[in-house]
């Protein structure tokens, strides 16, 4: 055996593979380095959230703290600095993405549920941009209910087909081969696809009995088969319902590999390899990986075509390992995941609650350590939950599970928290169990082996930006095109950018917002403005919903139900009457053309009140602003000088009476730089109105930038028929080529959660269904310890504590504690 292995250098070792794989170094050095080399150039990163709750009702708001961590080790990670959220229901009729600021690798944030949304089941979701590349498998997935205070709490999807109750068989290892026993995993399914009971019988095509099977744990279970080519085997099943069904088996290969672990033992974990075919005596190779880390590499040799290999559990990181069989030509013949519990983990404990007078203040000290009890300083969260309205078996994914299990594993894994909480002997096997079944790869490694690297669309996030696509009439993307953003808030500013090859463009916004609104001006290379904007979505457009979301407990109908009725009654108590507003009758008048053009004027003036007012109508068959103006604007004249930066000659506007001082151009509200204030940058067709400041009176405004004067400048903003010469009777709503308005939702302004001081007279004095205490930020210092302060309702005498984490170097923290008052 060998380990630790010493990598070669990626450059020589990618120059010495090729498309077949052919081994020139050594096997072992070659993949590690592969590995080493992907991690390095796509690291991973995973999400986790801590909720305050899984149910809620419509016009709660929901609380959250994200821990976004590298895959690698479960440190915060920096790659990314902003975080999306999304919240769809199961049908997709309902669908919102929100983001938020990642300030080293956490965020804290709320949701808040529309007071009328529908009741259902919800998923939310959390992922960065660059997590986008590699598949929505990495997002963070959790499933919510959601109610409607004064109904039944009934929250079952509507609009989706049930499906049949399913069965999946799952050869360890990979595949079966003739003669070789193998284990078979199974997993059975119901119709909203959670693990449900089953029994059932293999036989042959005779109908002869081989083996029974029954699950042992959510759906899942496990049998021995040895199989024979020639036989065709084919399991006979019974489900819950009494419903049968004949699944067949895998085929069976007449040579390969079969790869059998024995992950019991808590000394080693034992790996039997068996091979059939026309090589005897030949040699292979095992990798034990994580997350691109290799832990140990071993070469196996084959007596009577079978080995066994022992690797020492202490070698190997807590999380799921990707154990790999290949070949002696290279290639990857059986695979197997493993979960390796080290018990290393941060351990949490709370000091200072008391059974005192329902109301009165809880001052609370938090102690972390390590395994080997000394203290730790991490970053923690805390959720203090009425348990009378959560019940007794509230089941929110830990960060423990989240980042340790279901975050590697395929599908929706039931009760991740019991593989950490159920003590009972027989979990590690149900957690093996699981291991078999819902295995699998992040990445191929025919791929990863030939040096195929992913396709990254979506680079990793340092700062808000916007992305889009310029296309023509015709739908082709126009590379070297010209996009003008102009600000419309307070932070005024504008920038340009131009297309790839592509028609792809990108801005990075300066700042941090909250919401914006901007202006795209385009053109292609020409200067025709007769293009197309198209804006990335911030969300990935996600999969066909299933009806079950993922990690809602068994309960959790029942416990939104006395929620909502808890809930009904402490807004319904002196609720104010509603009463009916006299009807008011508004009066316009018709509105002219040019009214309608000076509509969206940022004339600090006033729309209109200038000393010149173009609108479109004066700028029909213009193409070249610069040319246009000339001759049309009363005593203003143009000077041709050369631009610093492009060094190309413009026409830069005069007053007569301005001092000899260019005029100041404002583009939609925003002053342009002197230096970017060539008017052919602004195509002439997306204009809207044009006004001239030249007087005095006009310019004080606009203070000493426009003691030449301006042209307040106003783009196209639609709503208006622009090829109509007399008074439209209604507006047109085709939307303007080369131009969009467009609202950048930017991060989500958070609500505060409220905890009361501790000062508070009694508390609260009426019980809230709400969160009792939320802390999204609580760090412990260097002696381990933090302290916090709640004070309960005077009704709460249960609380339930949850409190998650992590150390700075991955170590994971979670208590979740029942406390009675």
């Amino acid at each position: 055996m060998r380990s630790n292995k010493i990598l070669l250098p990626v450059a020589v070792l990618i120059l010495s593979l090729s498309c077949a794989f052919a081994w020139i170094h050594d096997p072992g050095d070659q993949i590690a380095a592969l590995l080493t080399r992907y991690a390095t150039r796509y690291p991973q990163e995973k999400v986790h959230l801590h909720l305050d709750r899984n149910y809620y009702a419509a016009g709660d708001t929901l609380n959250f703290k994200a821990y976004v961590v590298t895959a690698a080790n479960n440190e915060l990670s920096d790659t990314s600095k902003i975080l999306y959220v999304d919240l769809a229901d199961a049908n997709q009729g309902y669908f919102t993405t929100l983001s938020y600021r990642l300030d080293a690798g956490t965020a804290s944030g709320t949701i808040e549920i529309p007071d009328t949304l529908k009741a259902g089941n919800y998923t939310i979701s959390a992922y960065t941009n660059w997590m986008k590349n590699f598949g929505q498998e990495y997002f963070y997935h959790a499933g919510l209910k959601i109610g409607r205070t004064g109904d039944s709490g009934t929250t079952a999807p509507k609009g989706i087909a049930a499906r049949e109750d399913q069965i999946y068989f799952f050869p360890e290892g990979g595949n079966l081969v003739d003669q070789l026993v193998s284990v078979i995993g199974f997993k059975a399914v119901d119709n909203q696809g959670k693990g449900t009971g089953v029994s059932g019988t293999v036989v042959d095509e005779s109908g002869k009995n081989i083996v029974s099977f029954r699950p042992a744990y959510a759906g899942m279970g496990r049998f021995n088969l040895k199989p024979e080519s020639g036989h065709h085997y084919t399991a006979v099943v019974k489900f819950s319902d009494g419903t049968t069904q004949n699944v067949p088996l895998p085929q069976i290969a007449g040579s390969g590999y079969v790869l059998t672990v024995d992950n019991q033992d808590r000394n080693e974990i034992r790996v039997t390899a068996s091979y059939r075919g026309k090589t005897a005596g030949h040699s292979a190779l095992l990798i034990a990986q994580a997350n691109h880390q290799v832990i140990n590499i071993t070469n196996v040799s084959f007596v009577n075509n079978t080995a066994s290999i022992a690797l020492k559990r202490r070698d190997f990181p807590t999380g799921i390992t990707q154990l790999t069989l290949f070949d002696a030509a290279g290639e990857p013949t059986a695979e197997r995941l493993i979960f390796v519990n080290r018990q290393d983990q941060l351990r949490l404990q709370l000091t200072g609650l008391k059974a005192a007078t329902a109301g009165t203040s809880q001052k609370v000290t938090l102690r972390v350590t390590d395994a080997l009890a000394n203290p730790v300083n991490g970053e923690f969260s805390v959720a203090v939950l009425d348990q009378s309205v959560v019940g007794d078996s509230l089941k929110i994914p830990s960060i423990m599970a989240d980042l340790l299990l279901t975050s590697d594993l395929k599908g929706t894994v039931e009760n991740p928290d019991d593989y950490f909480n159920n003590k009972a002997p027989e979990m590690a096997m149900m957690l093996d169990n699981l291991m078999i079944t819902q295995g699998w790869r992040r990445f191929k490694w025919k791929d990863l082996l030939t040096g195929k690297d992913p396709l990254l669309l979506y680079p990793a996030e340092k700062e808000q930006s916007l992305r889009g696509t310029l296309r023509s009439k015709k739908n082709q993307p126009i590379p070297n095109g010209k996009i003008l953003l102009v600000s419309k808030a307070a932070s005024a500013f504008t920038l340009t950018s131009f297309t790839d090859s592509q028609g792809r463009f990108i801005f990075n916004l300066p700042g941090e917002f909250e919401q914006q609104q901007f202006n795209l001006i385009a053109s292609d290379a020409s200067g025709n403005s007769d293009v197309k904007i198209t804006i990335d979505s911030q969300g990935p457009v996600l999969p066909q919903a299933t009806a079950g979301p993922a990690f809602l407990p068994a309960n959790a109908e029942n416990h939104l139900k006395s929620y909502l009725k808890v809930k009904d009654e402490f807004f319904n108590a002196g609720s104010p009457q509603p009463r009916q507003l006299k009807e008011v009758l508004i009066k316009s008048k018709q509105v002219t053309l040019t009214e309608k053009a000076l509509a969206a004027s940022a004339n600090l003036n006033g729309a209109g009140n200038a000393d010149q007012v173009l609108t479109y109508k004066d700028l029909n068959n213009c193409s070249d602003l610069e040319m246009c103006l000339q001759g049309k604007l009363t005593g203003v004249y143009f000077k041709t000088v050369k631009d610093p930066n492009s060094n190309a000659y413009k026409k830069v506007p005069y007053s007569a009476g301005g001092m000899d001082k260019p005029m100041l151009v404002v583009l939609d509200g925003v002053p342009v730089p002197a230096g970017m204030s060539t008017l052919n940058n602004i195509p002439a067709v997306n204009v809207q109105s044009i006004e001239v400041l030249r007087t005095g009176s006009k310019l004080v405004v606009y203070g000493m930038e426009a003691s030449g004067g301006a042209l307040i400048i106003t783009t196209k903003k639609g709503g208006i028929d622009y090829n109509a010469i007399n008074e439209p009777r209604t507006n047109s709503k085709e939307p303007v080529s080369g131009f969009m308005t467009l609202s950048y939702n930017g991060y989500h302004k958070s609500r505060e959660f409220y905890n009361p001081p501790a000062s508070a007279q009694g508390g609260r004095n009426s019980r809230s269904p709400e969160t009792v205490f939320w802390k999204a930020h609580l760090r412990s210092n260097d002696d381990g310890q933090a302290t916090f302060e709640f004070v309960g309702g005077s009704n709460l005498k249960k609380a339930v504590i949850i409190i998650e984490g992590l150390s700075a170097d991955g170590k994971i923290g979670y208590l979740y504690q029942q406390q009675t008052f």
